[in-house]
């Protein structure tokens, strides 16, 4: 009796899903085991024993073990032996297996050209370009790719084709048309693995790489599908990103109306542990109740426990029970209190912890137990995206820029703009942030500054964006004058503009009296080459910068600045030099909202003292949680959906939605500095023509990409080594 040759679709499909964002390090996984082959009367007893062995090995996967094995059958038995062609394609696969794809690629073509019938011949030439994917000869790849194409009839193997085809596409940085062939492989799959890789790959590339219009043919094109949900999910951060209230508004009604469910990620199922119901609800908090944190950690809790007042029907109606942990302890002591609140099957959600380095380590207990974790103060960027189950109501650093610069070019109309940031993880992120903005929305960023945290002079930082003091300025000017003597004050400022051209100011006459000039008669000043000037930051910082920047004459422009400087010491400090200077924050204690006005009077009623962010942050983190149980979450799974469902929900820290990123898209509050005094700023309404046209509607890949052209790299930037809790 002949033996049954061995197919090897398991093997092709190891290795389609073997592409992990298009990264050639990872081999393909082993295929499924084959089946144990029956000798025939026609082997002869030697060769029928070594290839049991080599199937043997093969099936343990001892892969070189395996390959001497079957070279060994191969030259025992005679070449035209029914196995021989099973016997070099297994070779292929061990050696595909240990990520030596030129051996591999070999025994591949040899199956191909030795026999030309066998019934490993297809996959031979599928699996030689996959080869020569990973061996990077793309363009060898592809034109195998398309041969095997033209010759497979079967739809799951022209599936993994196309998948494959895609990750060529990407690897050539044409995402347009890598989406494309990652769409047709997951449409014509019948593999749910491969299906689910699909997917995997359309969500990344669309969010990541493809533009709008792109996106909007896709959902198009693809309706009713699951190809326009993914491109739906990618429309809504654009649009939640660029503030298109309209059509986010739009998008997200089209996306949870139609394809929220088509798309859910495939955990997003209850399970047994997740779907419990406890009698006795508890609440777990994690926070700081001794040690340096505790100042903070008690403003947190505040907060919380004004959130619960709120709800005491509802706290006697479902029997809630707040369950504290003390994370001031050591990180240790912190990491296992998340976990005992998170091992009782009653806690139903944790508030806190308050440091991101807790939180990101809270990503496996989350996602273990399957339980939502929402910090009111943890900032680090990217710690939600470690797993669905973590949430925060802080403004993150991504936030806080993005809305500073869309308000500053599309409000305001300003299109240069100038940096000087502190250097620490803090300054970094808002001024990386903020030019990605500002050169998304197509304005420019002519330089950055950055100065150490402990620095309290700033006339370096300051003269790199072109300032000068009165003196350097009046040297410059005369020394121009007596070169051209019989220029009127009119051509030396032209003339002085001229020489200057390519720097970022010019010094200039102010007013003067008779000529010749002299060092008493004139006042000079500066023409900058940019319209303001941004300074995130710590307010005892900007506050010793604001009278800095006037010494050196940068003036005349537009001051913006970060969520650090919403201190009542700021005017203190700084005196006149504040008057004008704009930021924002999310919590505005002198805020005319409802909301506000309403925390406020409850809070210093319950507790004698004024709130601080913290305190409206953790308010906010509780009030979320109770209004899901108030909404019918008994259960941790429903909890978590009601959490990733929030759409402007009103807290005292602004409207929030949650993005698909996991984090928290807030609005914010603007204020400025008025009569020594920190009041709301209402910003002007959006200009009709905006700077996008210009260059905005291509989205950049990295934040990080823009940081070497505008960052000072001469500073040796440090982080500082512990995260502070800032409750301003």
């Amino acid at each position: 009796m002949r033996m049954k040759k061995i197919k090897v679709a398991a093997a092709l499909m190891a290795v389609a899903l073997a592409v992990s964002c298009v990264s050639s390090s990872r081999g393909p996984r082993r295929p499924e085991s084959p089946p144990m082959l029956s000798p025939t009367p026609q082997m002869a007893e030697g060769a029928n024993t070594i290839y049991s062995q080599a199937e043997d090995t093969y099936t343990n996967g001892e892969f070189e073990q395996a390959a001497q094995t079957y070279m060994r059958f191969i030259a025992s038995s005679a070449p035209d032996h029914p196995l021989a062609d099973n016997a070099y394609f297994k070779i292929g696969m061990c050696w595909f297996e240990m990520k030596r794809y030129d051996d591999a690629l070999y025994f591949f073509n040899a199956v191909m050209s030795r026999f030309p019938d066998s019934e490993n011949r297809a996959e031979a030439l599928v699996n030689s370009a996959i080869s020569m994917y990973h061996l990077e000869d793309l363009e060898g790849a592809e034109k195998v790719f398309n041969r095997a194409m033209n010759a497979e009839a079967r739809p799951d193997t022209k599936a993994y084709i196309l998948f494959y085809k895609g990750a060529i596409a990407e690897k050539r940085e044409n995402f347009n048309l890598a989406s494309r062939f990652y769409i047709q492989a997951g449409l014509m799959s019948q593999v749910e693995s491969l299906l689910a890789r699909s997917k995997t790959e359309v969500e990344r590339v669309l969010t990541h790489f493809v533009d709008e219009r792109e996106l909007d043919d896709i959902r198009q094109r693809y309706t009713d599908q699951w190809p326009a949900g993914y491109a739906l999910l990618a429309l809504i951060n654009i649009y939640s990103k660029s503030g298109q209230e309209a059509k986010l508004a739009q998008a997200r009604q089209e996306y949870y109306g139609k394809y929220a469910a088509m798309v859910a990620p495939a955990d997003d199922e209850p399970t047994e542990e997740d779907s419990y119901r406890p009698t006795q609800v508890k609440i777990g908090v994690s926070l700081p109740l001794t040690g340096p944190g505790s100042a903070a950690g008690l403003e947190m809790i505040q907060g919380i426990q004004l959130a619960l007042n709120s709800f005491l029907k509802l706290m006697k109606e479902k029997n809630i029970q707040l369950v504290l942990k003390d994370s001031g302890l050591g990180p240790e002591e912190a990491a296992k209190g998340i976990l005992e609140l998170a091992q009782d099957r009653d806690t139903l959600a944790i508030l806190g912890p308050a440091y991101s380095d807790e939180f990101k380590k809270a990503a496996s207990v989350a996602e273990g137990l399957r339980i939502p974790i929402i910090s009111p103060s943890a900032s680090e960027e990217g710690a939600t995206s470690l797993s669905r189950y973590l949430f925060r109501t802080t403004l993150t650093n991504k936030i806080e820029a993005g809305k500073m610069a869309t308000m500053a070019v599309k409000n305001m109309g300003l299109k240069k703009f100038v940096i000087i940031y502190p250097a620490d993880r803090q300054g970094r992120e808002l001024s990386q942030y903020f030019t990605y903005e500002v050169l998304r929305l197509g304005g420019e960023v002519v330089t950055a500054e950055a100065y150490m945290p402990e620095q309290t002079d700033f006339g370096e930082q300051i003269r790199r964006i072109g300032g000068m003091t009165d003196e350097e300025a009046r040297e410059t000017i005369l020394a121009e004058q007596e070169n051209f003597p019989d220029l009127d004050v009119e051509g030396l400022n032209g003339y002085l503009q001229s020489v200057n051209m390519e720097k970022i100011s010019a010094p200039m006459i102010v007013s003067h009296g008779e000529l010749p000039l002299d060092s008493r008669n004139f006042l000079p000043g500066l023409e900058l080459k940019y319209d303001a000037v941004y300074l995130p930051g710590m307010y005892d910082k900007v506050s010793l910068i604001l009278p800095e920047l006037q010494f050196y004459n940068i003036s005349g422009i537009v001051q913006l600045s970060s969520s650090g400087v919403n201190h009542p010491s700021l005017t203190k400090i700084a005196e006149k030099y504040a008057e004008g200077l704009i930021f924002l924050d999310g919590f505005h204690p002198g805020s005319m909202s409802p909301q506000v006005r309403a925390f406020m009077r409850d809070y210093r009623l319950y507790f004698r003292s004024e709130p601080t962010i913290l305190s409206a942050q953790a308010y906010d983190a509780a009030v979320i949680v109770l209004s899901a149980l108030a909404r019918g979450a008994g259960s941790r799974f429903e909890m978590a959906r009601h959490i990733r469902s929030l759409y402007h929900f009103e807290g005292v820290t602004g409207e929030m939605s949650m993005g698909l990123d996991g984090e928290m898209d807030k609005s914010v509050v603007f204020l400025t500095v008025e009569g020594s005094r920190i009041v709301e700023m209402i910003p002007p309404p959006p200009l009709p023509e905006t700077l996008e046209g210009e260059g905005g509607d291509e989205p950049l890949e990295s934040t990080d990409a823009l940081a070497p052209s505008v960052m000072d790299q001469s500073i040796v930037e440090s982080d500082v080594g512990n995260e502070k809790i800032n409750s301003r």
